[in-house]
């Protein structure tokens, strides 16, 4: 079963969500979660402050985790063209497009750490 349809099933039984993410399967989590807040279902925000400051390091981890594969990586990895920016540019929203966050909420996470 794929992140999307957990989260179609957690909007189908009420008040199930909150539970889920705030489990401690933090990469499970926080890969739930950004899915659920760029669904607007999550205020992604107040539940990032919150897990940081009630879990601190593993959570942290698990988010820096997510980071990495899901934008880091993908980044890194690609080799433009020469004279590729703009190819690079297109390359970079994709992969946030991919990763689920918009630039705003890669923004927000990082202040938050």
């Amino acid at each position: 079963m794929n992140l999307s349809r957990v989260l179609d099933i957690t909007q189908e039984v009420k008040e199930s969500l909150m539970p889920i993410v705030d489990c401690e399967d933090y990469y499970f989590a926080v890969n739930l979660a950004i899915l659920a807040g760029k669904r607007d279902f999550l205020h992604y925000d107040v539940w990032l402050q919150r897990r940081i400051s009630e879990v601190g390091s593993p959570f942290i981890k698990a988010l820096l985790k997510y980071v990495k594969e899901h934008i880091i990586t993908p980044i890194s990895d690609f080799i433009p063209k020469k004279g590729g920016d703009q190819e690079l540019e297109m390359h970079k929203s994709q992969v946030l497009e991919r990763s689920h966050l918009s630039k705003e909420k890669l923004a927000m996470t990082i202040e938050n750490l």
